[in-house]
């Protein structure tokens, strides 16, 4: 049984190899993204308020999809 088909789309990407997790994250929209980001660190600032707040721009498509793999590699760390 494929264990990884009955996951939530937040740990499925997990299981993933760095491809799979791309090719995965192409098909998420920036905002899914920015959801999964608050999921995984719930003290980060990544929503366009807080980034703007903070930082004076909010997160872009290609900086949250780097935030996420740079995610799952330290989690892997762990």
């Amino acid at each position: 049984m494929n264990i990884e088909v009955n996951l939530h789309p937040n740990y499925r990407v997990f299981a993933m190899s760095p491809v799979e997790v791309i090719e995965e994250l192409l098909t998420w929209s920036r905002d899914e993204m920015i959801a999964w980001l608050c999921w995984i660190d719930p003290l980060g600032i990544y929503t366009d308020k807080e980034m703007i707040v903070e930082y004076g721009d909010i997160l872009w498509r290609n900086q949250a999809v780097e935030l996420i793999l740079y995610k799952i590699e330290a989690m892997g760390e762990e």
